[in-house]
């Protein structure tokens, strides 16, 4: 019979074999969400940008995640009125809807901007949706989408490694959609990402400089694996509100991947959120207190 373990730590344990995490000094906040297929743990408050996106992967007992970097995350939205780029960062107004699909509203005088990030339970996928209202006395020329910079593919368990390989980013004529595929050999995991049928991405990817400057003023951060935009030309009369769906997919390989986007696409984007909003009702908590933030545990401790 094996000897009984310690109910609690020796009071004479050497210092130096806990394992005790360092504390943070200015943790990081972000908005998160997911399902049980895909997780996004780091909504940038400020820009509403996806700095992350990861899968569970049981064959290599981890996560693996599609990142991208501090100055540009993997997938940010964006605004044009009148061929001009506005900023939208610091200026959104965020909650969550249900306890857990994070939403976002931005405002001028006469238009406004709401965002909102859901992920039906039982679906691979699900959609990143951008409602625009023009709530001036004249016409709007508008242009609205989303920016891609994927910059590394890690596997996580505590700390992420890099995970090297044949990785890839297209445009799928058939499936209508960007593929992020990561490879090794055999396929690891993709992404897929596609706006309303027929919308193309414009992908870039800058190869690394032969010969860097001499000298260099700093280290100059690795090229994207794939830089690629996506956006749609709206014109928005008095009172007229538009809305850009983008459907999310993952799959082990990018032909999979690319068909959950044309499955998504079929559901349409209001069916998906009306399944999510009566999915999340069905189980939330009636409280007397706490009601949301009991609840947003609830669904955490359940998606991650």
């Amino acid at each position: 019979m094996p000897e009984k373990m310690p109910e609690k730590i020796p009071d004479n344990m050497p210092a130096d074999i806990m394992t005790v995490p360092q504390e943070l000094d200015r943790p990081a906040l972000y908005y998160l969400t997911g399902n049980e297929y895909l997780s996004l743990p780091e909504i940038d408050p400020q820009t509403a940008g996806l700095h992350s996106l990861n899968l569970l992967h049981m064959g290599s007992a981890g996560l693996l995640e599609f990142r991208g970097r501090p100055g540009a995350p993997l997938l940010t939205p964006f605004l044009k009125i009148e061929g001009r780029e506005v900023p939208l960062a610091k200026k959104l107004a965020w909650s969550y809807l249900h306890h857990w699909v994070p939403a976002f509203t931005w405002k001028e005088k006469t238009l406004n901007l709401k965002g909102e990030l859901y992920f039906p339970p039982g679906h691979r996928g699900g959609v990143y949706r951008l409602t625009l209202t023009n709530t001036g006395s004249r016409t709007r020329n508008l242009e609205a989408g989303f920016s891609l910079n994927w910059q590394a593919f890690n596997h996580i368990i505590f700390n992420p490694r890099e995970v090297t390989g044949q990785h890839s980013a297209f445009y799928n004529e058939w499936t209508k959609s960007l593929i992020l595929e990561a490879r090794s050999g055999l396929p690891l995991a993709a992404l897929a990402l596609g706006l309303d049928a027929g919308v193309p991405w414009e992908i870039s990817t800058g190869p690394a400089p032969l010969f860097a400057p001499h000298p260099a003023p700093q280290p100059a951060p690795p090229p994207p694996l794939a830089a690629a935009r996506a956006s749609v030309s709206l014109r928005l009369k008095p009172g007229e509100s538009r809305t850009l769906p983008l459907y999310l997919a993952a799959n082990l390989e990018g032909d999979g991947a690319g068909t959950t986007i044309v499955d998504l696409r079929r559901h349409g984007h209001a069916a998906l959120w009306a399944e999510t909003a009566a999915w999340l009702e069905e189980r939330s908590l009636r409280l007397t207190e706490f009601t949301s933030l009991a609840n947003r545990n609830l669904f955490f401790n359940y998606f991650y």
